[in-house]
């Protein structure tokens, strides 16, 4: 993946997939939904709907739990999150729309389910809303949370975020202090893993979804919600994801 240009295998064996596609489909119309990260639903079947932790969500969990005070990425760069029920949605009215043409399109249809072009979230309100609500919910009772501190060296990050979590090693036993050790090492290998995106200055095109909306009476648009124009964030992370990241995740109702 690396020699080939691309971030990691996961990224490449996504694209042959639809290299593949094009070379096998003949005379069959070919659609391609390109969600971006992926997080619990806005409204459908209910709000804050989650299963497993994953995207965005550990890097919640280790920020809720104190084990995460720094973050490798630049604050001011656009994160494109999509909750999942605006994904089903847009495949379902996609298909629709496709399926209602006389003549399929000659080349494949591309549908970027994302939320960087017209709704952009950066990085630093993403985590203002994280800081709010664990200081109002504490995850651990009585821990406060401070605010995120970004870093753009990772050995700076590293350093800072093992003096953080360490605190006075003299006043710590040795269980406490192997404890701390590995919360540090977490926050590194999270940290690494999530570098791509920390710095990815991309916006994803939707004008093909945006076409989409325009195509839908309504009455569609209220009954397959697919416009990311009308998340509003700080209610999302704070009133819903959150909320539904412990209820579901974390405390294991799944």
């Amino acid at each position: 993946a690396t020699v080939f240009g691309w971030h990691n295998s996961y990224h490449m064996t996504k694209a042959m997939g639809e290299m593949a596609l094009g070379e096998i489909r003949g005379d069959a119309p070919l659609l391609i939904i390109r969600p971006t990260v992926i997080e619990s639903t806005y409204k459908e079947p209910f709000p804050g709907w989650i299963q497993g932790n994953r995207m965005f969500d550990p890097v919640i969990i280790a920020y809720g739990k104190g084990q995460l005070p720094g973050f490798f990425g630049d604050s001011q760069v656009i994160m494109d999150i999509i909750p999942v029920d605006m994904v089903a949605n847009t495949t379902i009215a996609a298909i629709a729309n496709e399926g209602n043409m006389h003549r399929p399109h000659p080349q494949p249809r591309v549908y970027h389910v994302a939320s960087s072009a017209t709704n952009p979230l950066l990085y630093s309100d993403f985590f203002e809303y994280l800081f709010h609500y664990f200081n109002s919910h504490p995850l651990i009772p009585s821990q406060e949370i401070s605010r995120i501190k970004y870093f753009d060296n990772f050995q700076d990050f590293s350093e800072y975020t093992r003096n953080a979590i360490n605190g006075d090693e003299e006043k710590m036993t040795l269980k406490s202090q192997n404890q701390a050790k590995a919360k540090a090492a977490y926050a590194d290998k999270l940290c690494k893993l999530y570098e791509f995106i920390g710095f990815f200055n991309a916006r994803f095109d939707t004008w093909n979804t945006q076409k989409l909306i325009e195509a839908m009476s309504k009455e569609e648009r209220v009954s397959f919600e697919v416009d990311a124009r009308n998340i509003e964030w700080k209610k999302y992370f704070e009133e819903i994801h959150i909320p539904g990241l412990i209820k579901h995740i974390l405390n294991g109702t799944m």
